[in-house]
Parts: structure tokens; C-alpha cells; sequence
């Protein structure tokens, strides 16, 4: 097993090996999940409670059930709807002028 020394107190990995000293963390990246927990370095077999451990892991990770995957859908189609009325490009001081006095035509 390869060592490597955290040596950033407060990087966020660093944090997550503290919270793993009490209790297993999961960590993801890209879709891909690590377990981290607390072991001594002087047991003899690291990986005594290997099969343990990803069943906890894998109990911590909860599928989306299918009517928030719905519910994201259709989030998503509401957004990609409003992008396309959206006009987000910056007006020139002549356009800007003309929209006031259009305003004031109309009040």
C-alpha cells in the first residue's frame, strides 16, 4: 500500500481525513467513490474489514429515485427553454437611450 503525506493542515482533504478518524467518509470524483476511514498503520492486514467497509460505503450512497430524476429533467428542459428567450448581449448607450424615452412615451 502506497503512503502519501497530507501536508496541507487545511486542504479539504486534510479535513476529510479528520472526520474520518471518527467515523468512514466517502469521497466522490467524477462519478467514482473512495472510502476513507481511520487504520493502524502497525495492523498486520489492512484489509481485514475490506468487505465491511465497502458495505458501509456503498450504504451511504443513496440512488435517485425515479421521480427526482423526473423532477431534474424537467428542471433542466425549463432552463434550456429560458436560455433561448434570454438575450443577455450589452446594450449601447444609443440603445439604452431609447429604451428610456420609449419608457417615458409610455408612463
Amino acid at each position: 500500500m502506497k503512503r502519501i503525506k497530507v501536508a496541507a493542515p487545511d486542504s479539504d482533504l486534510a479535513k476529510a481525513l479528520d472526520k474520518a478518524t471518527t467515523t468512514p467518509v466517502l469521497l466522490e470524483k467524477d462519478g467514482e467513490f473512495y472510502s476513507l476511514k481511520h487504520v493502524d498503520a502497525n495492523q498486520e492486514d489492512l484489509f481485514v474489514n475490506y468487505e465491511t467497509d465497502v458495505a458501509i460505503a456503498m450504504s451511504l450512497v443513496k440512488p435517485i429515485t425515479p421521480e427526482e430524476l423526473t423532477r431534474r429533467k424537467a428542471l433542466s428542459e425549463k432552463i434550456l427553454a429560458k436560455r433561448e428567450e434570454r438575450v443577455i448581449t450589452p446594450l449601447t448607450t444609443a440603445e439604452l437611450v431609447r429604451q428610456a424615452r420609449k419608457k417615458e412615451m409610455h408612463d
